[in-house]
């Protein structure tokens, strides 16, 4: 049967919603470049350079919902390693939606069956700042992509996001990939930190510090049928005015994420 690998790769928020969603925040963030790509590519042939390089659309302020698998029901803080990430919980952290939504893609997705973290990187320096008690514990190792894994996809059902609607059955595996990326990789100490704009603690800002931070893995294939170059994406997208071959090596870090977990 086949799989959807979602991608998600750079600063974002991962708020559960529900037992059976979990929704995706990608602020607008200046320097950044909030896009999509798919692989395989729909059947236009201006859109079948996979992965992304040139071919990344960018994704506007909205709400998105992915349809076609089947939820896990897993808990957000049993599908995300806390000891990989920043992991808050809903009942110390406050997240203002109504905000985030104005500048914000916010896309609905039902949870996977396995999350994978990708990219790590061992911090220099701590990323709870002053907001710590507001996270399930300190991660020893910061990740740049966290993938979500739906396995044995239902053979009748349609994969939909965004423009995209494809049949299940119509490819062993989709690696769907989502974007909240510097476009010009900033000094190490000038990183943006957008997703603390909509979370607070006893009305309180917060201060979790999500890039720049150390340096990070290099990239290499994968058992789930992700190749090192779709591992490859942040070094993938190319300064505006320079291109730059993919970079596979390790290099300074580029956005983490952060989630929100009922815990």
């Amino acid at each position: 049967m086949s799989r959807l690998n979602l991608i998600c790769n750079g600063m974002m928020l991962f708020n559960e919603l529900d037992e059976d969603h979990i929704q995706i925040a990608i602020p607008t963030l200046d320097g950044h470049l909030r896009g999509y790509c798919f692989d395989p590519a729909p059947p236009t042939p201006a859109q079948r350079t996979i992965p992304a390089k040139k071919n990344v659309t960018k994704l506007d302020v909205g709400n998105y919902q992915l349809t076609g698998p089947l939820s896990s029901r897993k808990a957000s803080a049993d599908l995300f390693d806390a000891s990989g990430c920043i992991v808050l919980s809903k009942k110390i952290v406050n997240f203002d939606e109504a905000a985030a939504s104005k500048v914000s893609a916010m896309i609905t997705v039902p949870k996977p069956n396995v999350i994978r973290l990708f990219r790590g990187c061992e911090p220099n320096t701590g990323v709870l700042g002053s907001s710590g008690k507001g996270a399930l514990r300190e991660p020893d190792i910061m990740h740049d992509i966290a993938v979500l894994c739906y396995r044995n996809l239902p053979q009748n059902a349609s994969l939909s996001l965004f423009s995209v609607n494809v049949p299940a059955n119509s490819a062993a595996c989709f690696n769907w990939i989502l974007y909240s990326n510097e476009i010009i990789q900033p000094a190490r100490g000038n990183g943006h930190e957008g997703l603390n704009d909509f979370l607070s603690i006893g009305g309180k800002p917060v201060d979790f510090v999500l890039s720049n931070f150390g340096d990070q893995d290099g990239t290499f294939d994968t058992a789930i049928g992700m190749k090192s170059i779709h591992m490859a994406m942040y070094f993938e997208l190319p300064d505006t005015l320079i291109e730059r071959s993919t970079n596979l090596d390790s290099g300074p870090a580029g956005c983490s994420f952060m989630v929100l977990a009922d815990a």
